[in-house]
């Protein structure tokens, strides 16, 4: 009876003693707090910076999208005024015929001629002149539209060159003044911020009434930037805000001012 009792106990200590080996040994509660936060931390770290750079993403997709949507503006501001300049032709031309038709039917007819007199006094059929074939309006407008498309595709250089074979074909045009903005904004995207400057300054000087002026000094006070002529840039800046104080232009101008403080 004393062996089976013995025999029993060592069965039961062995059982517990497995039991106790299953189970995992918890983790002190400091260390385990310690390692829930780091990996919170890491977390979110990792979530911020991601936000961050989506956030660039998006602005810079915006900045894209607003300088397209320009071009097409100017495009349809050209094409309206266009439009209306033809129809401005068109009704005076029509007058013209009107009056013209009106003056015919009032004049008498006049007295038959005996048929020698007539047949001598018929004349020969005056030389008719030869048709010169118009110039084709949409030409100035295509080559525009070309050039812009090049600057959409971020093909520089062949914009380079389309902007300024418009400008030099087309120079009283209504978009010349346009040409020139997207040029010196062309020069700037390839990174020639010299050539930017000079060209925004020939909007200034050659087109100063135009809507793209204060967009043109903006852009001019960047191009100062680039090449760390900061004075400049801040004369710029002032012009724009004391010139076009409620201008979207001038709101740029002042928030980059800040930063210079």
């Amino acid at each position: 009876m004393t062996a089976a009792r013995a025999f029993a106990a060592a069965v039961l200590l062995a059982a517990a003693t497995a039991v106790a080996a299953a189970e995992p040994t918890p983790l002190p509660a400091p260390l385990a707090l310690d390692s829930l936060s780091a990996r919170l931390d890491r977390l979110e770290e990792q979530s911020r910076s991601q936000g961050l750079i989506g956030l660039l993403n998006q602005v810079e997709a915006l900045r894209a999208e607003v300088a397209r949507l320009r071009g097409s503006l100017d495009e349809l501001n050209h094409l309206q005024e266009q439009a209306d300049r033809r129809q401005k032709e068109v009704l005076a031309d029509f007058d013209q015929r009107i009056k013209a038709a009106h003056a015919l039917a009032s004049r008498p007819l006049p007295a038959a001629l005996p048929a020698p007199v007539a047949a001598a006094a018929v004349a020969p059929a005056a030389a008719v002149p030869p048709v010169v074939a118009a110039e084709d309006p949409e030409a100035e407008t295509r080559a525009y539209e070309a050039a812009l498309n090049l600057f959409k595709a971020a093909d520089y250089a062949g914009a380079v060159n389309a902007f300024n074979g418009f400008i030099a074909s087309y120079p009283a045009s209504a978009l010349a003044g346009n040409a020139c903005y997207w040029l010196g904004l062309t020069y700037f995207a390839m990174g020639d911020h010299k050539s930017a400057v000079i060209t925004q300054r020939r909007l200034l000087r050659d087109y100063p009434q135009h809507a793209k002026v204060p967009d043109a000094l903006l852009n001019m006070a960047r191009a100062h930037i680039q090449l760390g002529e900061t004075e400049a840039a801040r004369q710029e800046l002032e012009q724009v805000i004391a010139q076009y104080p409620n201008s979207k232009p001038a709101e740029l101008a002042t928030k980059i001012l800040a930063l210079f403080k």
